[in-house]
This record gives C-alpha cells, structure tokens and sequence, in this order.
C-alpha cells in the first residue's frame, strides 16, 4: 500500500518526446519499503523524480478495503 510519495518535477516535459523511466529500491526497514523513480529526456537530462514509501500489509490486512463516509 503506498504510504507516501513524495515528487519534484524539474524540467517541462512535452507530449510527443520520448522519456525514459527507472525506479529503484531504496531500503527498508519492516513492512516499510523505500523506493525512488526518475524521468529523463532522450538526451539523459532528469525531468522529474520522486520518492515513495509503500508499506506491506499483514496477511491478516489482504482483505483491507477503505469505505465512503457520508
């Protein structure tokens, strides 16, 4: 489940280019995981990057669903 996501865009990106995307584990600790992304343009220059933190839940959680409150 995400937990956090964290993200810096850097440059404009334009539709029509093409990007190039990589996403990497950064560490973690528990059911906390740690991971980072980033876009660059053909000519390698960063466009965006973020950071996330995904948390796994217990096997007792697979059913979690969060419900609307009125």
């Amino acid at each position: 489940m995400l937990g956090r996501l964290h993200g810096h865009i850097l440059r404009e990106t334009r539709v029509g280019e093409r990007y190039v995307v990589v996403g990497w584990k950064v560490g973690g600790e528990g059911r906390k995981l740690w991971s980072g992304t980033a876009v660059f343009d053909e000519d390698g220059n960063a466009r965006a990057s973020a950071s996330t933190t995904w948390i796994q839940l217990k096997s007792d959680q697979e059913d979690f669903r969060v419900e609307k409150r009125s």
